[in-house]
């Protein structure tokens, strides 16, 4: 039997669970110190020393059942809303579009750098793949240009027209995102301190810049 309201037993049951939980109280405990445990858990949530009339056992564990089953709802939901966030890239990953092209201009370096930088974690490496993608646009711009070339002055906005990108909208997300590589990278290389960490920036500027990639390697493949 219980005479405590119901909502103070809920309070102090609740408590004790949590207690249990984190080694506070246990099952092997002397006498003198659940005593003692069983002052200081009125005292600490606050419950005073109101009773009620008696009542069963039974009907004080219904509500605190309803609150449980409450709290494992709101978990579930907060769960569910967890699934459904979107998750960030763990790495860039290989466009096989522009793997095949590269493989058709016949540069190990490129394949290579292509390989690891779509395959490093992003998380771990943001830094690294930002100056290795500065690195392929840098000698894809030379091979083009059949000469040294700065791929951030070479391919402007006439140039990635002449590569296929008629429409303005494509053409300006392209040259933006080559420009976010240039400035990043830049920095990642020079600077004594500044480097890129953003690697959903990065993922997002890799995979605008696909079709100029394959663009670009497929006149470097296929011109005499």
């Amino acid at each position: 039997m219980v005479q405590r309201s119901k909502e103070d037993f809920k309070a102090l049951f609740t408590q004790f669970l949590k207690d249990v939980r984190d080694g506070k109280i246990s099952s092997r405990a002397y006498t003198d110190d659940v005593i003692e445990y069983a002052k200081d858990l009125v005292a600490s949530v606050g419950v005073g020393d109101d009773f009620c009339d008696k009542y069963d056992l039974a009907d004080a564990f219904d509500e605190v059942e309803e609150d449980v089953s409450e709290e494992e709802e709101s978990d579930e939901d907060e769960e569910s809303d967890d699934n459904e966030r979107i998750r960030p890239r763990t790495m860039i990953g290989r466009n096989a579009d522009v793997e095949h092209a590269l493989v058709q201009v016949k540069n190990q370096k490129l394949e290579a750098l292509y390989a690891s930088c779509c395959d490093l974690s992003l998380s771990r490496h943001t830094p690294l793949i930002t100056v290795g993608f500065w690195s392929i646009l840098e000698a894809l711009a030379s091979l083009h240009a059949r000469g040294d070339a700065k791929f951030q002055d070479y391919f402007g906005k006439d140039r990635l027209r002449s590569l296929g990108f008629t429409d303005k909208r494509e053409r300006d997300d392209v040259w933006e995102a080559l420009q976010n590589i240039s400035r990043k990278g830049n920095a990642t290389k020079h600077s004594p301190r500044a480097a890129h960490f953003d690697g959903s920036q990065l993922a997002n500027d890799v995979d605008v810049i696909a079709p100029f990639l394959k663009a670009v390697c497929d006149e470097i493949s296929t011109r005499p």
